[in-house]
């Protein structure tokens, strides 16, 4: 009996030239987007999609950082670095349609 032993870029390769746009955890979200702007994908196949917030994911993680390594001295709390930075995207989040020219094309 033939053995299937096709690696995960030959799949992705195939799944790229069908159409299709595969996306992995976090990238289940940007293949959403990629589907809003590029509307002739055949389909997105979404693979372990995450399921929570991302902010709230983003502060979990910061604080077992924290719990495992106490403050970094290089950057101080994980949790308030974290808060920070999502509060500086958040400044600065701009809408699909603003950086769909800039960024996919």
């Amino acid at each position: 009996m033939p053995r299937l032993a096709l690696d995960v870029g030959t799949i992705a390769r195939h799944l790229a030239q069908a159409g299709f746009a595969i996306g992995h955890s976090e990238g289940t979200v940007t293949g959403m987007h990629l589907r809003l702007a590029r509307p002739e994908l055949a389909a997105i196949v979404q693979l372990c999609p995450t399921v929570e917030a991302f902010e709230a994911a983003l502060i979990r993680q910061a604080s077992h950082i924290r719990d495992v390594m106490g403050n970094l001295p290089e950057v101080g709390d994980p949790v308030a670095c974290q808060r920070n930075l999502i509060d500086r995207v958040k400044s600065n989040f701009a809408p699909p349609g603003k950086w769909r020219s800039t960024t996919l094309d």
